[in-house]
């Protein structure tokens, strides 16, 4: 009987079939989620151009819809890869996910310095106010 905890055993591939690294395996896991990429990057490019529609709206209305390109470009590209076995799709498709990471890295610094700010801008209106409410306040003796 063997032993249900013990660790897989790693698969055995002979000479004549290729190694797990060809770009099709190697790109397999993205391309499973491709689909939802493309949703994503379709619905992004959707809401820039409903933002778009308004004056103001036109002023950030454009990063979504730039974001958007760029997922349906990496899904199209990690599906060539896949599907064509082509090293440089897969290469382009991993960039411009690279390229994801680095937008969502600086919206979250942004975020987080904005939240400082407000909060220090918050913490020192409504401090100021409770110090001078303390300092008119007359305590019966």
């Amino acid at each position: 009987m063997s032993d249900p905890y013990a660790a897989p055993a790693a698969p055995v591939y002979p000479e004549s079939s290729s190694a797990p690294s060809s770009v099709s395996d190697l790109s397999w896991p993205l391309a499973q989620g491709a689909g939802w990429v493309k949703f994503i990057g379709i619905l992004l490019i959707i809401l820039g151009a409903l933002m778009c529609i308004t004056i103001i709206g036109a002023v950030i209305g454009w990063f979504p819809i730039w974001v958007g390109v760029i997922f349906t470009r990496s899904a199209d590209a990690i599906g060539r890869a896949h599907q064509n076995n082509d090293p440089v799709a897969l290469k382009e498709s991993l960039g411009k996910l690279g390229t994801l990471f680095v937008i969502q890295g600086v919206l979250n610094i942004i975020s987080i310095v904005g939240g400082v700010i407000a909060f220090l801008v918050i913490f020192l209106m409504f401090g100021n106010t409770i110090m001078e409410l303390l300092k008119n306040m007359q305590f019966p003796h």
